[in-house]
């Protein structure tokens, strides 16, 4: 017999007529009592998982053990723009942040620190915010538009939020819509990450070094994300060949 078999049953043995000076003490009492009058059972314990509408199982479960500790909401109309497959996990991850404008731009670190340079390191507009620097600053914009007005042509914008919701629908065919995502969250990286040098004294890289390095990345996951061994050429590829003239 194991030691945790033996003092199970010393607890159930012994029976304590006094009360204990905490209640939580009493309450279990209360309880052992109840179990010694219908009975000590023998058999093995069986661990129970909670799963979906309070049942338990003995199947584990990480998806319903994460929906039961967390607070369910409905889906945001631009996760699709944010996470999808083939995405580069920290591209995605930066615009998450900055579809929450969460990210520290100069308006955000003005309002923490009024000492705070808030201007756009890139063009000195007075206030570096999300939706100037993503795209409308003059810098920025001319990485934007190098990439993807070819591509999206009368559809053409530099607005995030105009941006966002294109990216979230399905109004884009399939590979373009794909190309645009993967351009958008690319870019998004790049500028926040030249940003962010700029602001520590690097050397500055030119739009068009940007654009170029940014052109290299996306070809590189479109290589990447075909499979080697098909027989049919890579349309994604070609199309973002095409679109860079």
């Amino acid at each position: 017999m194991t030691l945790v078999k033996i003092l199970v049953l010393v607890v159930f043995s012994i029976k304590h007529d006094l009360k204990h000076r905490m209640e939580l003490l009493n309450l279990v009492e209360t309880e052992l009592d109840k179990i010694r009058d219908r009975g000590l059972n023998q058999s093995m314990d069986v661990s129970l998982w909670r799963g979906v509408g309070g049942k338990f199982t003995s199947k584990f479960s990480s998806k319903d053990t994460w929906n039961q500790i967390r607070e369910s909401v409905q889906p945001k109309q631009w996760y699709k723009g944010v996470w999808f497959s083939h995405s580069t996990p920290k591209y995605s991850f930066i615009v998450w942040l900055a579809v929450h404008d969460r990210l520290s731009t100069g308006d955000k670190m003005m309002m923490w620190n009024v000492g705070a340079d808030p201007k756009c390191i890139f063009c000195q507009a007075p206030i570096e915010s999300r939706d100037h620097l993503f795209f409308t600053c003059s810098y920025t914009s001319q990485v934007w538009y190098n990439l993807t007005s070819r591509i999206l042509l009368h559809r053409y914008t530099s607005s995030f939020s105009d941006i966002l919701t294109m990216m979230s629908d399905q109004s884009l065919s399939g590979k373009v819509r794909f190309i645009m995502r993967y351009v958008f969250q690319a870019s998004t990286h790049a500028i926040w990450r030249e940003r962010n040098r700029r602001r520590h004294g690097e050397v500055p890289n030119p739009p068009s070094s940007i654009t170029r390095s940014l052109d290299r990345i996306v070809r590189n996951r479109l290589s990447s994300i075909h499979d080697p061994s098909s027989t049919t050429p890579n349309e994604s590829l070609i199309f973002w060949f095409a679109s860079r003239g």
